[in-house]
Protein backbone atom coordinates (compact mmCIF):
# COMPACT_ATOMS: atom_id res chain seq x y z
CA UNK A 1 0.00 0.00 0.00
CA UNK A 2 1.70 3.67 -1.31
CA UNK A 3 1.90 6.37 1.55
CA UNK A 4 -1.06 8.22 0.49
CA UNK A 5 -2.56 4.96 1.18
CA UNK A 6 -1.84 4.94 4.80
CA UNK A 7 -2.87 8.49 5.94
CA UNK A 8 -4.90 8.48 8.73
CA UNK A 9 -7.31 11.34 9.22
CA UNK A 10 -7.66 12.93 12.82
CA UNK A 11 -9.97 15.71 13.06
CA UNK A 12 -9.75 18.73 15.12
CA UNK A 13 -11.27 22.47 15.05
CA UNK A 14 -11.91 22.29 11.76
CA UNK A 15 -8.74 21.12 10.66
CA UNK A 16 -8.56 17.51 9.33
CA UNK A 17 -4.93 16.03 10.23
CA UNK A 18 -3.33 12.94 8.87
CA UNK A 19 -0.07 11.56 9.76
CA UNK A 20 0.94 12.73 6.40
CA UNK A 21 -0.14 16.04 5.15
CA UNK A 22 -3.16 18.27 6.42
CA UNK A 23 -6.53 19.59 5.11
CA UNK A 24 -7.65 22.96 6.12
CA UNK A 25 -11.53 24.16 5.80
CA UNK A 26 -11.42 27.94 5.10
CA UNK A 27 -13.76 30.79 5.88
CA UNK A 28 -14.95 30.56 2.29
CA UNK A 29 -15.93 26.52 3.22
CA UNK A 30 -13.29 25.53 0.31
CA UNK A 31 -10.21 23.58 1.27
CA UNK A 32 -6.57 24.05 1.45
CA UNK A 33 -4.08 21.20 1.03
CA UNK A 34 -0.36 21.39 2.58
CA UNK A 35 2.45 19.22 3.43
CA UNK A 36 6.16 19.06 4.78
CA UNK A 37 7.54 17.88 1.62
CA UNK A 38 11.45 16.09 1.77
CA UNK A 39 12.90 19.43 1.50
CA UNK A 40 12.03 20.20 4.96
CA UNK A 41 9.41 22.93 3.97
CA UNK A 42 6.21 23.27 4.08
CA UNK A 43 4.04 23.68 0.65
CA UNK A 44 0.59 24.30 -0.02
CA UNK A 45 -1.82 22.94 -2.66
CA UNK A 46 -1.18 25.57 -5.79
CA UNK A 47 -5.20 25.84 -5.67
CA UNK A 48 -8.09 25.48 -3.04
CA UNK A 49 -10.45 22.03 -3.63
CA UNK A 50 -14.42 22.34 -2.80
CA UNK A 51 -14.48 19.22 -0.89
CA UNK A 52 -12.06 17.51 1.23
CA UNK A 53 -12.12 14.28 -0.47
CA UNK A 54 -10.57 16.23 -3.21
CA UNK A 55 -7.44 18.00 -1.39
CA UNK A 56 -6.75 14.70 0.18
CA UNK A 57 -6.74 13.23 -3.48
CA UNK A 58 -4.08 15.72 -4.26
CA UNK A 59 -2.23 14.88 -1.06
CA UNK A 60 -2.23 11.05 -1.95
CA UNK A 61 -0.98 12.61 -5.21
CA UNK A 62 1.71 14.14 -4.18
CA UNK A 63 2.49 11.16 -1.82
CA UNK A 64 3.05 9.05 -4.62
CA UNK A 65 5.42 11.17 -6.39
CA UNK A 66 7.54 11.40 -3.26
CA UNK A 67 7.18 7.67 -2.73
CA UNK A 68 8.60 7.35 -6.52
CA UNK A 69 11.30 9.93 -6.13
CA UNK A 70 9.60 12.05 -8.96
CA UNK A 71 8.72 14.42 -6.73
CA UNK A 72 9.25 18.35 -7.02
CA UNK A 73 7.83 21.10 -5.04
CA UNK A 74 4.00 21.77 -6.32
CA UNK A 75 4.92 25.90 -6.94
CA UNK A 76 7.76 24.82 -9.10
CA UNK A 77 6.04 21.90 -10.97
CA UNK A 78 3.67 24.50 -11.93
CA UNK A 79 5.79 27.01 -13.35
CA UNK A 80 7.36 24.51 -15.59
CA UNK A 81 4.01 22.63 -16.73
CA UNK A 82 3.18 26.50 -17.97
CA UNK A 83 6.20 27.41 -19.11
CA UNK A 84 5.72 24.25 -21.54
CA UNK A 85 1.68 25.13 -22.41
CA UNK A 86 3.85 28.78 -23.69
CA UNK A 87 6.54 27.36 -25.23
CA UNK A 88 6.56 28.26 -28.77
CA UNK A 89 6.22 25.62 -31.64
CA UNK A 90 8.61 25.80 -33.79
CA UNK A 91 6.57 27.16 -36.35
CA UNK A 92 5.55 30.14 -34.14
CA UNK A 93 9.74 30.81 -33.27
CA UNK A 94 10.11 30.45 -37.05
CA UNK A 95 8.23 34.04 -37.72
CA UNK A 96 10.06 35.87 -34.48
CA UNK A 97 13.33 34.58 -35.79
CA UNK A 98 12.55 36.43 -38.93
CA UNK A 99 10.71 39.10 -37.32
CA UNK A 100 14.37 39.50 -35.36
CA UNK A 101 16.31 39.03 -38.54
CA UNK A 102 14.43 41.74 -40.33
CA UNK A 103 15.04 44.40 -37.26
CA UNK A 104 18.70 43.45 -36.94
CA UNK A 105 18.48 44.47 -41.40
CA UNK A 106 19.12 41.12 -42.88
CA UNK A 107 18.78 41.60 -46.61
CA UNK A 108 15.22 40.55 -48.21
CA UNK A 109 16.90 37.72 -50.17
CA UNK A 110 18.22 36.27 -47.23
CA UNK A 111 15.17 36.20 -45.43
CA UNK A 112 13.43 34.80 -48.23
CA UNK A 113 16.05 32.18 -48.91
CA UNK A 114 14.93 31.19 -44.89
CA UNK A 115 11.36 31.18 -45.59
CA UNK A 116 11.07 28.97 -48.65
CA UNK A 117 13.66 26.46 -47.03
CA UNK A 118 11.92 26.61 -43.81
CA UNK A 119 8.27 26.46 -45.50
CA UNK A 120 9.47 23.30 -48.58
CA UNK A 121 11.70 21.04 -45.93
CA UNK A 122 11.54 22.14 -42.70
CA UNK A 123 8.03 23.13 -40.88
CA UNK A 124 6.00 20.33 -42.85
CA UNK A 125 8.03 18.26 -40.73
CA UNK A 126 9.03 19.81 -37.41
CA UNK A 127 6.15 22.89 -37.41
CA UNK A 128 4.20 21.59 -34.97
CA UNK A 129 6.64 20.17 -32.23
CA UNK A 130 7.40 22.67 -29.41
CA UNK A 131 11.36 24.30 -29.75
CA UNK A 132 12.13 22.81 -26.25
CA UNK A 133 10.79 19.07 -26.87
CA UNK A 134 12.83 18.86 -30.15
CA UNK A 135 16.03 16.05 -29.66
CA UNK A 136 18.99 15.33 -31.57
CA UNK A 137 17.02 11.77 -32.59
CA UNK A 138 14.25 13.85 -34.10
CA UNK A 139 16.63 15.75 -36.66
CA UNK A 140 18.52 12.75 -37.16
CA UNK A 141 15.04 11.81 -38.82
CA UNK A 142 14.67 14.96 -40.24
CA UNK A 143 17.67 14.86 -41.59
CA UNK A 144 17.79 11.47 -42.91
CA UNK A 145 14.23 12.06 -44.63
CA UNK A 146 14.92 14.92 -46.19
CA UNK A 147 18.38 12.97 -47.54
CA UNK A 148 16.07 10.37 -49.39
CA UNK A 149 13.72 12.83 -50.39
CA UNK A 150 10.79 11.64 -48.45
CA UNK A 151 10.64 14.93 -46.18
CA UNK A 152 8.48 15.86 -47.76
CA UNK A 153 8.24 14.16 -50.97
CA UNK A 154 10.71 15.93 -53.15
CA UNK A 155 8.53 14.90 -56.58
CA UNK A 156 10.64 14.94 -59.49
CA UNK A 157 8.50 13.86 -62.79
CA UNK A 158 6.14 12.03 -60.37
CA UNK A 159 9.29 10.29 -58.78
CA UNK A 160 10.59 10.81 -55.30
CA UNK A 161 13.86 11.76 -55.58
CA UNK A 162 17.22 12.42 -53.38
CA UNK A 163 17.90 16.01 -52.84
CA UNK A 164 21.33 17.26 -54.00
CA UNK A 165 24.29 18.45 -51.72
CA UNK A 166 23.03 22.15 -52.33
CA UNK A 167 19.98 21.93 -51.23
CA UNK A 168 20.18 19.66 -48.23
CA UNK A 169 22.95 21.49 -47.06
CA UNK A 170 21.47 24.75 -46.94
CA UNK A 171 18.17 23.16 -45.28
CA UNK A 172 20.48 22.15 -42.89
CA UNK A 173 22.45 25.33 -42.17
CA UNK A 174 19.46 27.38 -41.75
CA UNK A 175 18.06 25.39 -39.32
CA UNK A 176 20.93 25.31 -37.30
CA UNK A 177 20.93 29.19 -37.43
CA UNK A 178 17.59 29.19 -36.07
CA UNK A 179 18.38 27.08 -33.30
CA UNK A 180 20.87 29.06 -32.45
CA UNK A 181 18.91 31.93 -31.87
CA UNK A 182 16.10 29.81 -29.88
CA UNK A 183 18.86 28.95 -27.41
CA UNK A 184 20.41 32.95 -27.30
CA UNK A 185 16.25 33.95 -26.35
CA UNK A 186 16.24 31.08 -23.47
CA UNK A 187 13.24 29.19 -25.89
CA UNK A 188 15.82 25.81 -25.09
CA UNK A 189 18.54 25.10 -23.23
CA UNK A 190 20.79 23.37 -25.96
CA UNK A 191 20.63 23.10 -29.95
CA UNK A 192 19.85 19.57 -31.39
CA UNK A 193 21.48 20.67 -34.51
CA UNK A 194 24.09 18.51 -34.39
CA UNK A 195 24.82 16.68 -37.45
CA UNK A 196 28.98 17.90 -38.53
CA UNK A 197 28.69 15.94 -41.98
CA UNK A 198 25.48 18.15 -43.01
CA UNK A 199 27.07 20.71 -43.36
CA UNK A 200 30.29 19.88 -45.23
CA UNK A 201 30.39 21.11 -48.95
CA UNK A 202 30.63 18.88 -51.83
CA UNK A 203 30.52 20.58 -55.04
CA UNK A 204 28.20 19.60 -57.86
CA UNK A 205 30.78 19.91 -59.94
CA UNK A 206 34.68 20.92 -60.34
CA UNK A 207 35.55 23.58 -62.00
CA UNK A 208 37.32 22.81 -64.82
CA UNK A 209 39.02 24.87 -67.98
CA UNK A 210 36.22 25.14 -69.93
CA UNK A 211 34.40 27.42 -67.15
CA UNK A 212 37.41 29.54 -67.04
CA UNK A 213 37.19 31.60 -70.23
CA UNK A 214 40.18 32.76 -71.85
CA UNK A 215 40.94 36.58 -73.10
CA UNK A 216 39.84 35.73 -76.51
CA UNK A 217 36.85 34.16 -75.62
CA UNK A 218 35.65 36.93 -72.98
CA UNK A 219 36.06 39.74 -76.00
CA UNK A 220 34.09 37.26 -78.00
CA UNK A 221 31.26 37.18 -75.58
CA UNK A 222 31.04 40.78 -75.19
CA UNK A 223 30.62 41.35 -78.66
CA UNK A 224 27.58 39.00 -78.51
CA UNK A 225 25.77 41.34 -76.26
CA UNK A 226 23.37 44.10 -77.18
CA UNK A 227 25.85 46.85 -77.33
CA UNK A 228 24.15 48.61 -74.84
CA UNK A 229 25.06 45.63 -72.34
CA UNK A 230 28.84 44.81 -73.43
CA UNK A 231 30.01 46.52 -70.91
CA UNK A 232 28.50 44.19 -68.20
CA UNK A 233 30.97 41.04 -69.68
CA UNK A 234 34.25 43.48 -69.05
CA UNK A 235 33.65 44.64 -65.96
CA UNK A 236 31.98 41.16 -64.32
CA UNK A 237 35.60 39.12 -66.31
CA UNK A 238 38.52 42.09 -65.41
CA UNK A 239 36.62 44.24 -62.71
CA UNK A 240 35.39 40.71 -61.14
CA UNK A 241 31.77 42.12 -60.55
CA UNK A 242 28.94 40.34 -59.59
CA UNK A 243 25.82 40.19 -61.53
CA UNK A 244 23.63 41.97 -59.35
CA UNK A 245 27.04 44.50 -58.14
CA UNK A 246 26.80 45.54 -62.41
CA UNK A 247 23.19 45.99 -62.84
CA UNK A 248 23.01 47.90 -59.97
CA UNK A 249 25.92 49.70 -60.78
CA UNK A 250 25.54 54.07 -61.23
CA UNK A 251 27.72 56.85 -63.16
CA UNK A 252 28.54 58.17 -59.58
CA UNK A 253 30.21 54.98 -58.50
CA UNK A 254 32.72 55.40 -61.55
CA UNK A 255 35.84 57.37 -60.67
CA UNK A 256 36.89 58.48 -64.06
CA UNK A 257 39.87 60.37 -62.84
CA UNK A 258 41.15 57.57 -60.40
CA UNK A 259 40.06 54.82 -62.74
CA UNK A 260 38.23 53.19 -60.17
CA UNK A 261 34.63 51.65 -59.17
CA UNK A 262 33.36 52.22 -56.15
CA UNK A 263 31.60 48.84 -55.41
CA UNK A 264 28.85 49.27 -52.79
CA UNK A 265 25.29 48.31 -53.88
CA UNK A 266 23.84 45.14 -55.58
CA UNK A 267 20.38 44.12 -56.84
CA UNK A 268 18.27 41.69 -54.97
CA UNK A 269 14.57 40.99 -55.18
CA UNK A 270 12.28 42.07 -52.40
CA UNK A 271 9.76 39.67 -50.43
CA UNK A 272 6.75 41.38 -51.83
CA UNK A 273 8.11 40.95 -55.43
CA UNK A 274 9.99 42.97 -58.13
CA UNK A 275 13.61 43.82 -58.31
CA UNK A 276 15.57 47.00 -55.78
CA UNK A 277 19.38 47.98 -55.21
CA UNK A 278 20.41 47.18 -51.36
CA UNK A 279 24.07 46.93 -49.71
CA UNK A 280 26.15 44.23 -51.23
CA UNK A 281 25.99 40.87 -50.28
CA UNK A 282 28.55 41.60 -47.36
CA UNK A 283 30.59 44.17 -45.46
CA UNK A 284 33.41 42.58 -47.50
CA UNK A 285 31.58 43.47 -50.92
CA UNK A 286 32.00 47.30 -50.46
CA UNK A 287 34.89 47.73 -51.95
CA UNK A 288 36.65 49.98 -54.16
CA UNK A 289 38.66 48.69 -57.26
CA UNK A 290 40.83 49.81 -59.99
CA UNK A 291 39.75 49.38 -63.42
CA UNK A 292 42.35 48.28 -66.25
CA UNK A 293 43.50 51.26 -68.49
CA UNK A 294 41.55 49.26 -71.51
CA UNK A 295 38.53 48.19 -69.89
CA UNK A 296 38.53 52.22 -68.23
CA UNK A 297 38.88 52.90 -72.08
CA UNK A 298 35.34 50.64 -73.19
CA UNK A 299 33.75 52.10 -69.45
CA UNK A 300 34.14 55.53 -70.82
CA UNK A 301 33.16 55.08 -74.32
CA UNK A 302 30.26 53.21 -72.63
CA UNK A 303 29.32 55.58 -70.17
CA UNK A 304 29.65 58.37 -73.64
CA UNK A 305 26.82 56.72 -75.44
CA UNK A 306 24.11 54.71 -72.90
CA UNK A 307 24.59 56.73 -69.78
CA UNK A 308 22.76 59.75 -68.52
CA UNK A 309 24.90 62.61 -66.98
CA UNK A 310 23.88 62.38 -63.19
CA UNK A 311 25.85 60.28 -61.22
CA UNK A 312 22.70 58.64 -60.13
CA UNK A 313 22.08 57.44 -63.67
CA UNK A 314 22.33 53.62 -63.94
CA UNK A 315 25.52 52.43 -65.93
CA UNK A 316 23.63 50.05 -67.85
CA UNK A 317 19.72 50.33 -68.12
CA UNK A 318 16.46 49.58 -69.71
CA UNK A 319 14.75 51.21 -72.34
CA UNK A 320 12.97 53.50 -69.57
CA UNK A 321 16.37 53.95 -67.51
CA UNK A 322 15.68 51.41 -64.62
CA UNK A 323 16.94 48.49 -63.62
CA UNK A 324 17.62 45.51 -66.03
CA UNK A 325 15.80 42.99 -64.52
CA UNK A 326 18.17 39.71 -63.70
CA UNK A 327 15.57 37.58 -65.66
CA UNK A 328 16.05 39.52 -68.90
CA UNK A 329 19.22 39.96 -68.60
CA UNK A 330 19.65 35.95 -68.50
CA UNK A 331 17.90 35.47 -71.23
CA UNK A 332 20.31 37.49 -73.54
CA UNK A 333 23.58 36.14 -71.53
CA UNK A 334 22.37 32.72 -72.90
CA UNK A 335 22.01 33.53 -76.29
CA UNK A 336 25.06 35.30 -75.84
CA UNK A 337 27.18 31.78 -74.71
CA UNK A 338 25.20 30.32 -77.36
CA UNK A 339 25.95 32.04 -79.83
CA UNK A 340 29.86 31.87 -79.26
CA UNK A 341 29.42 27.64 -78.97
CA UNK A 342 30.22 28.31 -74.76
CA UNK A 343 27.12 25.97 -73.58
CA UNK A 344 26.83 26.16 -69.85
CA UNK A 345 28.94 29.45 -68.84
CA UNK A 346 27.45 31.13 -66.44
CA UNK A 347 27.63 34.98 -65.94
CA UNK A 348 29.40 34.23 -62.99
CA UNK A 349 32.14 32.50 -64.23
CA UNK A 350 33.43 35.53 -65.88
CA UNK A 351 34.04 36.67 -62.75
CA UNK A 352 35.22 33.00 -61.66
CA UNK A 353 38.22 33.90 -64.88
CA UNK A 354 38.79 37.60 -63.47
CA UNK A 355 40.10 36.17 -59.91
CA UNK A 356 41.49 33.19 -61.53
CA UNK A 357 43.76 35.18 -63.97
CA UNK A 358 44.39 38.13 -61.22
CA UNK A 359 45.56 34.97 -59.46
CA UNK A 360 48.35 33.60 -61.47
CA UNK A 361 49.63 37.63 -61.87
CA UNK A 362 50.76 36.93 -57.86
CA UNK A 363 47.72 38.04 -56.18
CA UNK A 364 47.77 37.30 -52.54
CA UNK A 365 44.95 35.81 -50.76
CA UNK A 366 44.16 39.35 -48.97
CA UNK A 367 43.92 41.05 -52.09
CA UNK A 368 42.33 37.86 -53.77
CA UNK A 369 39.44 38.48 -51.00
CA UNK A 370 39.76 42.74 -51.46
CA UNK A 371 38.85 42.25 -55.44
CA UNK A 372 36.39 39.85 -54.94
CA UNK A 373 34.91 41.14 -52.16
CA UNK A 374 35.11 38.04 -50.14
CA UNK A 375 34.44 38.12 -46.23
CA UNK A 376 36.64 34.31 -45.78
CA UNK A 377 39.46 32.80 -46.82
CA UNK A 378 38.08 30.09 -47.80
CA UNK A 379 35.74 31.32 -50.80
CA UNK A 380 38.69 33.49 -51.94
CA UNK A 381 41.28 30.05 -52.71
CA UNK A 382 38.47 28.90 -54.78
CA UNK A 383 39.40 31.43 -57.55
CA UNK A 384 43.21 29.98 -57.48
CA UNK A 385 42.44 27.13 -59.65
CA UNK A 386 45.25 26.55 -62.56
CA UNK A 387 43.56 26.41 -65.96
CA UNK A 388 45.70 24.22 -68.37
CA UNK A 389 47.39 26.66 -70.73
CA UNK A 390 49.32 28.18 -67.17
CA UNK A 391 49.75 24.78 -66.17
CA UNK A 392 51.49 24.29 -69.45
CA UNK A 393 54.12 27.47 -68.93
CA UNK A 394 54.51 26.88 -65.58
CA UNK A 395 55.95 23.21 -66.89
CA UNK A 396 57.82 24.39 -69.26
CA UNK A 397 59.18 26.89 -66.98
CA UNK A 398 60.11 23.94 -64.64
CA UNK A 399 61.88 22.15 -67.66
CA UNK A 400 65.34 23.86 -67.08
CA UNK A 401 65.44 22.57 -63.66
CA UNK A 402 64.82 19.21 -64.86
CA UNK A 403 68.50 16.98 -64.96
CA UNK A 404 68.61 15.19 -68.42
CA UNK A 405 69.25 11.74 -67.75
Amino acid sequence: MGVARRCIYIYHAGMARRSWGSIKVQRSGMFQASYKGPDGKRHLAPMTFRTKGQAGRWLDREAGLIATGGWSPPDQRMREEKAAEEAPTVAEAFEDWMTALSVAGRRDGTLRAYRSRFSLTILPVLGESRVRDVSRSDIRRWWSQLCDGTCPPNLVGGVVRPRTNGQTRTAYIALRSFWSWCVRNDLCEVSPVAIPEASVHRPVRVVVQDHVATPEQVRDLAAAMPDSLAVTVWLAAWCQLRQGEVLALRRGDVDLEAETIHVHASLFRPVGGGIASGPTKSDAGDRVISVPPRVMSILRDHLERFTGEDDDALVVSNPEGGFVHPSTFGRIWKRAWASCGLEGLTFHDLRHTGLTIFAQHGATVAELMHRGGHSSIEVALRYQHATAERDRALARLMDGSVASP
